[in-house]
């Protein structure tokens, strides 16, 4: 048997409780991140194998491929590929 429709419309009471909040407690930051080489021309121009500079002899012998920027004869620097950095924050 269906229902039958009593003409009126169905009204919300608002309660007195305050509503609940959900609050994060931890949350992701994704933010764009380029490594910075540092070097030095007397490394990349070396020819022993006596080295020490910051890079820890990565690029020790291997000469300037036009990527690097020289800011003087002891110090040089070139920012690598661009790549996605992420970190979680957590609240305590």
């Amino acid at each position: 048997m269906p229902a039958q429709s009593t003409g009126l419309t169905p009204v919300r009471v608002p309660s007195k409780r305050k509503p609940k909040r959900a609050w994060v407690s931890k949350v992701y930051i994704i933010q764009p991140y380029r490594e910075q080489e540092i070097c030095a021309r007397a490394c990349q121009e070396a020819q022993g194998h006596e080295c020490q500079c910051s890079c820890m002899g990565a690029n020790h012998g291997v000469g300037n491929d036009g990527s690097w920027f020289e800011v003087s004869d002891t110090f040089s620097t070139r920012w690598g590929e661009r790549e996605l950095a992420c970190r979680l924050l957590t609240a305590r």
